[in-house]
């Protein structure tokens, strides 16, 4: 009995021993293995270029083989430092690091790591050299670490201050100021598009508007190709006798083809050496650029430039009419070789309608009344439906109204022009009534062959004339 009282305590001391050095291998695997899921919780948070923590697998047991890992030279071998500067990695730092409770540096600087420091790395009572530097972290920091390095991080700050780190307080202050700025700049900036969107509607409104009461002669659309004068020369084939098909007091019209139109176009070009023929150009490029009507000439496109000599040289291009003008097919007699042309009644119904239509809109519907001041057969085309078109506004004016009376002088009827017989006759302060009348004389030579001047049309003006005076008197 004495015996076995004093085996028992020293027995049972003997299986408390054996039973501890059994269990220290699994306690010490246990701490290997902590470390292990620390790190791979980590990776699983963040993200980097490819191949980079290719060594950090679930497979693989040696941690301390890991790239970036340095663990301790005493059993247990214990993750001490983790250093992955300037990987390239970008993601936010995973709380999970705490787990590494042997861990004394930790350097992650040069990085995209962004959001905040974990307040679990505070926990950390070994750890004494932490650099973060030069990433886009933000929120407070703690304080257990020696020394710690945040340079490059504008958005970290401290409850206590310490120096080159801005105070909380301050940073939320300083990112109060700055959402209000921001804010103040997201309602300020629509407002301010809308007002100059506004502003630019009204002022585009203002300037149609302005344009339309106060034309210029300024250069036509961008969409209208420029011709230089060799094109002009080589679409008339060196202005081939061949090809005119006309001529005025300010120049010739010849036919002609350009690579810019795929149909044949009808050219007339300025002799600038006649006086009144660069007016005649500008007036023309006024009047054709301010009006839109089907019955009025369409101009194609313009040429100011020099011929081969270096003297000015002005053409303007329109759409070729194979049916000549007016006059040709009024007085078939004139032409001394060609086939005789005759107009239908339902022809000269047509021709005098679209010339009505023409100069109804010039007088009452654009925006300044514009005068022709000559027009006669001559200068009214017709095209291969016998469409008529009204041309040559080379002696246009605009007529002063009431809305428009500021405008310059040289749109205003100073001095009516025209050919010989077709000038209206009467008083300027009149020339609308003139106008009348000389309509009424426009439907006499269409319809009964009688060309300006002669007895009937004299007859016709006398009886306006004495019409009128009796109406003043």
């Amino acid at each position: 009995m004495a015996f076995s009282a004093v085996l028992c305590p020293g027995f049972v001391w003997f299986l408390y021993l054996f039973t501890f050095l059994c269990s220290l291998p699994l306690a010490i695997c246990n701490e290997t293995e902590n470390d292990r899921q620390a790190l791979l919780c980590f990776k699983s948070r963040f993200s980097g270029p490819a191949g980079v923590l290719a060594s950090w697998s679930n497979t693989s047991l040696e941690v301390c083989d890991w790239h970036g890992i340095t663990c301790s030279t005493v059993s247990p071998h214990r993750v001490i430092e983790l250093h992955l500067e300037s990987e390239g990695i970008s993601g936010p730092i995973a709380p999970c690091l705490a787990n590494l409770t042997s861990l004394a540096r930790l350097h992650l600087s040069n990085n995209s790591f962004n959001g905040g420091i974990p307040s679990e790395l505070g926990l950390l009572s070994q750890l004494h050299d932490l650099n973060l530097s030069m990433n886009t972290l933000e929120g407070g920091i703690f304080y257990n670490a020696s020394g710690v390095s945040i340079e490059g991080n504008d958005d970290l700050c401290t409850s206590i201050p310490t120096g080159g780190i801005p105070l909380c307080s301050t940073l939320v202050e300083k990112k109060g100021k700055q959402n209000s700025s921001a804010l103040v700049l997201r309602i300020a900036v629509p407002t301010v598009a809308v007002v100059i969107l506004i502003l630019s509607c009204l002022a585009t409104i203002y300037w149609r508007k302005r344009m339309q009461e106060n034309p210029h002669l300024q250069e036509f659309d961008e969409h209208m190709k420029k011709i230089s004068y060799e094109d002009i020369v080589r679409s008339t084939n060196r202005f081939s006798p061949a090809n005119l098909i006309g001529s005025g007091s300010f120049g010739v019209v010849y036919k002609g083809s350009l690579k810019l139109q795929k149909d044949q176009v009808a050219i007339k070009i300025f002799n600038l050496n006649n006086y009144g023929a660069n007016r005649s150009f500008i007036a023309e490029c006024e009047a054709l650029r301010n009006v839109r009507h089907r019955n009025l000439v369409k101009i194609i496109t313009s040429c100011s430039s020099v011929d081969s000599t270096g003297a000015d040289f002005k053409a303007l291009v329109f759409q070729y009419m194979p049916n000549g003008n007016l006059e040709m097919w009024l007085h078939p007699e004139d032409l001394e070789h060609g086939e005789r042309h005759i107009l239908t009644l339902r022809q000269r119904i047509n021709i005098g309608l679209d010339v009505a239509f023409a100069l109804d809109y010039l007088h009452n519907q654009c925006a300044s009344p514009l005068i022709h001041c000559d027009l006669k057969p001559s200068n009214i085309l017709l095209d291969l439906d016998m469409v008529a078109y009204v041309t040559d506004f080379g002696l246009s004016r605009f007529v002063f109204t009431a809305s428009n009376a500021y405008k310059d002088s040289s749109t205003s009827l100073a001095c009516l022009k025209g050919s010989i017989g077709y000038i209206p006759p009467g008083e300027i302060k009149h020339i609308l009534s003139m106008l009348d009348c000389w309509f009424s004389l426009f439907f006499t030579e269409l319809y009964n062959y009688c060309r300006f001047p002669n007895c009937v049309c004299k007859c016709k003006c006398r009886v306006w004339h004495e019409r009128r005076d009796i109406n003043q008197g």
